[in-house]
């Protein structure tokens, strides 16, 4: 029970019997709750009006004390209306009439109560009391929620960055991974390319003390057949290695075996000697008979040491260049001639010179070789040899300028004669280049010949056909008789006579249908004389088939097959390379009846 319900009630603690005894109850404060007095049978629900020939009697209750129970003491009782009904309600078909089909209808003389409520019971507390006891419910303030919503939020945001910090650290491990293997292939790599040179090393100075072991022991056997000091050593007797002026090794054992061959069976001296491997002392034998006569294998290896040697010190430069002057060769001539042992230039690769155009014999060139032999030993290419090895190696070192020496002077015979007039030879090259320059710029006009333009330009000015006056013209309008260099072969000819043709194609003009020139000096006529042919110099390093086939075979036959001639030598032809032109041009000036087009 709420408090409000007993404090209401403090005029209900009445007994039956003050009820009864009470003619009229009056209403109280609480009378909006249900407590309420009786003074009108009106009033009363309960109390009707009595039919005609009822009376309504008196109260006949006594006053009748309700005693009290200890357990309902803390409810309190409430007071029952004094006047209760004395009879029951009437019957309702005496009420409504005999007549069921009339609609039943209340007394005339009833007051209208629409409000029909039964007394409440003492324990019975009404529901509107006890929902307006009950206190009001009180919406819960919005932090909580706010507090929940935030923790959300800040869970969801703290998964996505450890969702990020995740990807990011495994994509810097998998950068990291990658680095780390590259590097470790660089290492590799360049472990590799460490090892692989320092293999070349270690097999380039095999190969050298292989070569320089053989070479010194060839030399020495050979001096000492030719020497003539040891008889015994000419007839097979003893070997080179007991003199000890040789190297020992197993690489020399061919050349004593060949040597002691060419004597076994020989019981007394032979009149007649077998030439040793190679000799720069002796002079060669002429042959009786038809057969052809080829030099030995080992004597053709030693010298192909001399030259590799001589090429490494000229460290790529010109063997044929005229590196030293007439004054400068006389003035040591006349000092070599005082003290034999004069050297003529500096014992180092890049103060090395001989004289080429002085020939092999000269002053300068022998105190040059004993350069050449410094200069070997400095760079380790030969040990340390005696006096008969150092003199073969500078008697091999004039053998190979001798050779040089006949290669600067044919190169020398074909070049052209000296004109005696230096204006027309002026005018000549002068000639030459303008050709060279009107190719070249039809090279760089037309987009499928720009890829000869660098063969062109080592083709150069000297490798255009140079041309003279015709004297059957008059002038002003003179014509030119082609010489074509011998060296250059047909297939080049043909070629550049196109670009000649396309550049006259170009400077030709048909303006209000008159035939002409653009403006400019009109262009040459050149008339092709295959039977004229220039011995000028040739150009070296161009492809093999720029050159005349027959031309290289007649410098050194075989060349094709490798060796050290002229061709291998000095003219070093290179791979060949196709000629092409462009098919759409080609039409037009075949067209117009170009000649060879």
């Amino acid at each position: 029970m709420s408090s409000g319900g007993s404090s209401g009630n403090s005029d209900s603690d009445m007994t039956l019997e003050e009820y009864h005894t009470s003619d009229e109850i009056q209403p109280s404060n609480n009378s909006r709750k249900g407590n309420y007095s009786i003074s009108d049978p009106s009033q009363n629900p309960w109390q009707s009006t009595a039919l005609p020939g009822q009376q309504n009697p008196s109260s006949s209750h006594s006053s009748t004390q309700i005693p009290s129970n200890p357990h309902t003491a803390q409810y309190p009782l409430r007071s029952w209306p004094q006047n209760m009904p004395q009879t029951p309600p009437p019957n309702v078909d005496q009420a409504m009439g005999l007549d069921h089909d009339t609609t039943p209808r209340a007394p005339s003389g009833m007051p209208f109560n629409p409000q029909m409520q039964q007394p409440p019971s003492p324990t019975f507390q009404q529901s509107k009391r006890r929902k307006r006891d009950q206190p009001h419910s009180v919406p819960q303030p919005p932090g909580v929620e706010m507090l929940k919503d935030l923790f959300d939020s800040q869970t969801s945001a703290f998964r996505d960055i450890c969702k990020t910090l995740q990807g990011t650290t495994i994509n810097m491990l998998q950068k990291q991974t990658e680095t780390t293997v590259e590097l470790l292939k660089k290492q590799d790599e360049k472990a590799d390319a460490i090892l692989k040179k320092q293999d070349e090393k270690m097999d380039k100075m095999a190969d050298h003390l292989h070569q320089q072991t053989q070479i010194l022991g060839t030399i020495g056997e050979t001096l000492g057949m030719q020497s003539g000091k040891n008889p015994e050593r000419q007839r097979g007797g003893t070997s080179v290695n007991d003199r000890g002026a040789t190297p020992q090794g197993r690489n020399f054992r061919g050349f004593a075996q060949s040597d002691a061959e060419g004597h076994k069976g020989d019981s007394e001296e032979s009149p007649q000697q077998k030439p040793p491997p190679f000799s720069y002392a002796r002079k060669k034998q002429n042959t009786r008979s038809g057969q052809v006569k080829h030099r030995p294998a080992e004597e053709l290896k030693n010298k192909e040491m001399i030259r590799d040697w001589l090429n490494e010190i000229m460290g790529g430069r010109n063997l044929l260049e005229e590196n030293v002057t007439q004054d400068e060769a006389a003035t040591f001539a006349q000092q070599f001639k005082s003290n034999p042992l004069a050297r003529p230039c500096g014992a180092t690769p890049e103060e090395f010179r001989y004289w080429i155009a002085g020939g092999p014999r000269s002053e300068w060139n022998k105190g040059a070789s004993y350069v050449f032999v410094e200069i070997l030993q400095k760079k380790k290419l030969v040990a340390q040899v005696d006096t008969e090895t150092r003199a073969a190696l500078r008697e091999a070192f004039l053998v190979r300028l001798k050779t040089l020496h006949k290669y600067w002077l044919q190169n020398r015979n074909m070049q052209e004669d000296d004109v005696k007039d230096p204006k027309q030879a002026l005018k000549r090259w002068q000639r030459k280049n303008t050709l060279f320059q009107q190719r070249r710029e039809v090279i760089l006009a037309l987009r499928p010949l720009v890829r000869y333009v660098k063969v062109f330009d080592e083709l150069g000015v000297a490798g255009m056909s140079s041309d003279e006056e015709d004297p059957g013209m008059r002038k002003p309008r003179i014509r030119y008789i082609i010489q074509e260099p011998r060296w250059r072969s047909a297939e080049v000819k043909n070629w550049v006579r196109l670009l000649d043709y396309t550049h006259l194609e170009g400077r030709c003009s048909n303006e209000g249908g008159n035939f002409g020139f653009t403006r400019g000096a009109p262009p040459r006529l050149r008339v092709d004389n295959s039977d004229k042919t220039s011995n000028r110099k040739y150009v070296a390093g161009l492809p093999s088939n720029f050159y005349d086939a027959q031309w290289l075979e007649a410098q050194e036959p075989g060349w094709s097959k490798g060796g050290s001639g002229f061709v291998n030598e000095l003219i070093c032809p290179q791979k060949p390379m196709q000629l092409s032109f462009p098919p759409e041009l080609l039409k037009v000036l075949h067209e117009r009846e170009y000649p060879n087009a």
